[in-house]
């Protein structure tokens, strides 16, 4: 014979883990995001919560108890699939009250395996995950009746300050913020709207369906990620500092595109590139970032301060070369995040120069002030307008005269010096060779190089 205390006991344990299971198999699930297991963490703690108010009230149901409640009738005979079981530990021969009794064993057990799970389960999660789960969970911010402004909005500005401080990235204020997320709602709400009845991937009313899905879709739909990039930005940081496969898969693309056999990309700067690769356009087109570096690395003012220029020289030519075959690579591609890109960007960009051995050189041309725009708009043209030749110099290294100027429409951190052969415009040749008159020198040597960003250590 088999115990009765110990067979209801077993098949109870048999279908709390089964729910067990099912919270298993999900957060093993490599593209769930952080907020989604802790949703289905949650939601396992709400389902023993269940558990123990039906066993309290002996009010089983079959969905929650699939393997003890249906063979409640045998038991209460007394018998399990026709085998009679024995009372011991009972302390009563009465299937209905041992059947009680069992429950409330079962009950105790259950007690103290919702108290490991909550200890094991939540209260080891990151604070910054519980916040995240609170207002960056896609799914959640798609359905309208979930809405908590009381808790989205407190957790949105932790979230901001922990960036700020942790990270030490700016970010604008915590209102503008707000409101950019409240904008993501909406539009999360209304593209649930339009998907709902159609087989669509990523509808929100499934709450085992992976986020990233519709987090792929806010990456690349204009229609949601349009004019909120301080909240875009924000959601991108806090993805990439999850275990989502999707995000960490991505890490050896990055390696992939960044490093080369010749390049050794170390380890330890693996997180670096992928900070940049994440949360910036592509180098190529990040003057600001690239200009702001150099200067940075130089403790210069700009182009005129960095010590050093990409060439062979072959007697009096200048050859220029590629930067690197990586750049010219990414050069082609389209930023992976259009709303990072920065169109405005103030810094010079190289121009082509006409005219010199090997066809691909970069350097810097002018105009007569007199009849070219103001600013970038002329750099559309090929040609900056010079405001000002401020000083002259020979160039030792280069064996040359140069001219210090002021562009037009351009701050001082971007004057350069270039040779004669760069100052098109009469007038302003003219003014340039005075200034080396007056500087004691007659000779002018006038070749057909381009300009180079020299340092100043280079001043006569």
């Amino acid at each position: 014979m088999t115990g009765f205390l110990w067979m209801v006991s077993l098949l109870g344990i048999i279908d709390v883990l089964g729910h067990v299971t099912k919270l298993s198999v999900f957060v093993q699930i490599v593209n769930s995001l952080p907020w989604e297991q802790i949703e289905a963490m949650e939601h396992m703690l709400d389902t023993t919560a269940r558990l123990r108010d039906q066993l309290t009230k002996a009010e089983l149901t079959e969905s929650d108890f699939p393997t003890l409640q249906p063979v409640i009738p045998e038991l209460l005979t007394g018998h399990l699939h026709g085998v009679k079981l024995h009372f011991m530990g009972c302390n009563t021969t009465d299937p209905k009250a041992a059947l009680t009794k069992a429950f409330k064993r079962l009950l105790s057990w259950l007690e103290k395996f919702e108290s490991g799970m909550r200890t094991r389960l939540l209260n080891d999660i990151p604070l910054a995950f519980k916040h995240m789960a609170k207002c960056l969970d896609l799914r959640r911010l798609a359905r309208a009746e979930l809405h908590s402004d009381d808790v989205e909005q407190p957790a949105l500005c932790w979230l901001a300050d922990w960036i700020r401080t942790e990270g030490r990235l700016s970010l604008p204020d915590s209102d503008i913020l707000w409101q950019q997320h409240l904008t993501v709602r909406t539009r999360l709400v209304a593209r649930a709207g339009e998907l709902k009845g159609t087989r669509s991937e990523w509808f929100p009313e499934d709450r085992t369906l992976s986020g990233t899905v519709m987090m792929k879709e806010l990456f690349t739909s204009e229609a949601l990620y349009k004019d909120v990039p301080d909240w875009m930005y924000l959601f991108e940081l806090c993805v990439t500092h999850t275990s989502n496969e999707a995000v960490v898969e991505s890490m050896g693309n990055v390696i992939d595109k960044h490093a080369s056999p010749t390049r050794g990309l170390l380890p330890e700067n693996y997180a670096r590139e992928a900070f940049i690769h994440w949360n910036g356009p592509p180098l190529p087109r990040a003057d600001k970032l690239l200009v702001a570096a150099l200067n940075h690395h130089f403790a210069g003012d700009g182009p005129q301060d960095w010590n050093f220029v990409n060439k062979v020289q072959r007697g009096d030519k200048l050859k220029f070369k590629h930067v690197s075959k990586v750049i010219d690579r990414v050069r082609s591609q389209p930023s992976r995040l259009p709303f990072m890109e920065d169109p405005t960007s103030t810094a010079p960009v190289p121009v082509e120069v006409t005219g010199v051995e090997g066809g691909d050189a970069t350097g810097i041309l002018q105009d007569c002030g007199a009849d070219a725009p103001d600013g970038p708009t002329h750099e559309e043209q090929g040609t900056w307008a010079v405001e000002e030749v401020r000083k002259y110099r020979f160039n030792k290294r280069t064996r040359r005269d140069e001219w210090h100027i002021k562009w037009k429409g351009w701050g001082e951190r971007h004057n350069t010096w270039e040779p004669l052969a760069n100052l098109t415009c009469p007038s302003i040749k003219e003014t340039a060779i005075s200034l080396k008159r007056a500087a004691g020198h007659t000779h002018i040597i006038d070749d057909d190089s381009s300009s180079t960003h020299s340092s100043d250590s280079s001043d006569e």
